[in-house]
């Protein structure tokens, strides 16, 4: 292959590299991916998930007990049946809300174990390329190389050899990189989470989880600030004694109706998060991390034989020449 044609396909390589990046818009999804990662980031530190599922089991706990609970509780502070199912008429929203939160629970434990599991795989996803590096770094990185590429293709059509050393040097530059860095399999498992996610990150699901939660807040003003201090006083009692006496009865029920705001309160906080890294979690996982990955090798690659085959076939021609040369000094003398 002659120098020529080595030189026209290393500036393909270096347009197909810039491409690459451009194409697929690698800058706005790297940004991305580093604002979701930022934002997720508390999510999977160590015994964040724990901590939300006790939250959630919180929920469950209420959903599950609190409604066998409450006769058992009025029927010790002296309703009858009759009585204490003539007071819930009162609360027509606890009722309803009561009837609904066993549902809320069991989706809000469904997502947080999808979060869960991906824990494995977003300590992976994060350190793209590196821990200390930001992800913004592979595109530049790539569109460096591809630029230099570039001038490499343009150069080697010189008599100077420094076009086909810059080539191979961009190629295995390319090369290496990620594969120090252990960037394909760092991207395919950015690829298998974002897939695992997406059925928690969309529109409709995190709307879900935010009128699920409202529904429970709802439901916990309606308990805490009506109902009970309503049963409180039908039974001559202070909002105090008929706490005691509902801690006595189930002190499991007691626990999850005092630990209710604060579950709330931090599941809201993590559903408004999601919600908020929605539009970028989107961006960032619209494209396979690990074709682009494995792309940019296979083009260093191309890189590194090109501008081999360009040196090589430089030393032919020196060689050649040389040879030449001495027969022609033989023949003169």
């Amino acid at each position: 292959m002659t120098r020529r044609s080595c030189a026209g396909l290393v500036l393909l390589v270096g347009i197909a590299l810039i491409g690459l990046v451009l194409g697929t818009r690698l800058f706005e999804r790297a940004n991305a991916f580093e604002r979701v990662s930022s934002d997720m980031r508390p999510m999977f530190e160590a015994g964040a998930i724990s901590a939300l599922e006790q939250d959630a089991e919180v929920v469950t706990t209420l959903a599950r007990q609190f409604p066998s609970y409450l006769p058992v509780v009025a029927t010790r502070l002296g309703f009858t049946r009759a009585q204490f199912e003539d007071f819930l008429t009162q609360y027509p929203r606890v009722e309803r809300g009561l009837g609904q939160l066993p549902s809320v629970g069991d989706r809000l434990r469904t997502r947080i174990e999808a979060l869960g599991e991906e824990s494995g795989r977003f300590a992976q996803a994060d350190s793209i390329p590196t821990k200390d590096r930001s992800t913004a770094f592979v595109p530049w990185f790539m569109l460096i190389v591809g630029i230099v590429a570039s001038m490499a293709g343009i150069g080697m059509p010189a008599p100077s050899r420094t076009g086909a050393a810059v080539a191979m040097l961009a190629g295995a530059m390319v090369i290496l990189a990620p594969l120090a860095t252990q960037l394909p399999s760092k991207a395919s498992t950015a690829d298998e989470m974002h897939r695992n996610l997406g059925a928690i990150m969309t529109r409709e699901t995190l709307e879900r989880a935010e009128a699920d939660l409202s529904l429970a807040r709802s439901l916990d003003v309606e308990i805490r600030t009506r109902m009970l201090p309503a049963l409180a006083a039908q039974t001559g009692r202070t909002d105090a004694q008929l706490l005691s006496a509902l801690r006595t009865s189930s002190p499991s029920v007691a626990a999850a109706l005092d630990e209710f705001p604060g579950a709330l309160v931090r599941l809201s906080s993590i559903t408004k998060s999601l919600r908020g890294s929605l539009a970028d979690f989107q961006t960032a996982a619209g494209i396979r991390y690990a074709w682009i990955a494995w792309s940019a090798i296979g083009l260093g690659v191309v890189l590194l034989l090109l501008g081999a085959l360009s040196e090589a076939g430089e030393v032919a021609v020196r060689i050649r020449e040389t040879d030449h040369l001495e027969t022609r000094q033989r023949r003169a003398a």
